[in-house]
């Protein structure tokens, strides 16, 4: 079928179609997944729904909450990801790992690669374009409404509500005082039916008449 094509054209081809062919696997696997091109969702995945996955980013062995996304060029692998959860563009999680006790720290030298722990990110984080996270192991754990800034590389966990920046990322500070931590942790709104979570939409707007209507609130 291809003899007399030029084996440069051959290459060409190949090269271009890869990504396509890549998608459209991914789109038969997870269907119910709004991706754009040039994506690459390899097994095992489960995602939970209304989920975005942008232009050139992947996924392997991803468990995405509901309405999570990732942006744009994105690399993610071996995490757990809660609902409701903002992963900007060119984040890097679960890294390969090289062993740095061996003569040389190239794949062909070192022996198996070392196997990354899960990172562990909860619910209503909001990861910064650029970001990478690299734990011991590879395994973190990113608290419940955390931030982190564009371009940090994390290496130990974040407590929940906490904002995080730099190389190696810092505590800056908080997003709230430890009083309305403590109650948005126990209300758990992420876990509330998300046809009430959107009816109650207007009212995310302000923390203290949030927790004043919704104090008792219960599944």
């Amino acid at each position: 079928m291809l003899k007399g094509i030029p084996k440069s054209v051959i290459l060409v081809l190949k090269t271009a179609l890869s990504p396509a062919r890549l998608t459209l696997l991914s789109k038969l696997r997870y269907p119910d997944v709004d991706m754009a091109a040039n994506v690459f969702l390899a097994p095992p995945c489960v995602f939970e729904g209304s989920n975005k996955i942008a232009w050139g980013s992947s996924c392997h062995d991803v468990k995405l909450g509901y309405g999570s996304y990732i942006a744009a060029y994105s690399s993610v692998g071996k995490a757990d990801i809660g609902r409701f959860c903002s992963i900007g563009c060119h984040v890097q999680i679960g890294l390969a790992l090289h062993h740095i006790d061996t003569v040389s720290t190239h794949p062909l030298l070192e022996g198996p690669m070392l196997q990354n722990k899960r990172t562990r990110i909860g619910n209503d984080v909001w990861i910064g374009a650029g970001a990478t996270l690299l734990g011991k192991g590879g395994g973190l754990t990113i608290g419940d409404g955390a931030i982190v800034g564009a371009g940090s590389v994390v290496t130990k966990d974040v407590p929940p509500y906490a904002i995080v920046g730099g190389n190696p990322a810092r505590i800056i500070r908080y997003r709230f005082d430890e009083a309305i931590i403590r109650r948005l942790l126990a209300l758990k709104w992420w876990d509330w039916p998300v046809e009430r979570i959107m009816a109650a939409k207007e009212d995310f707007k302000d923390v203290n008449l949030f927790l004043e209507k919704y104090a008792h609130a219960t599944d």
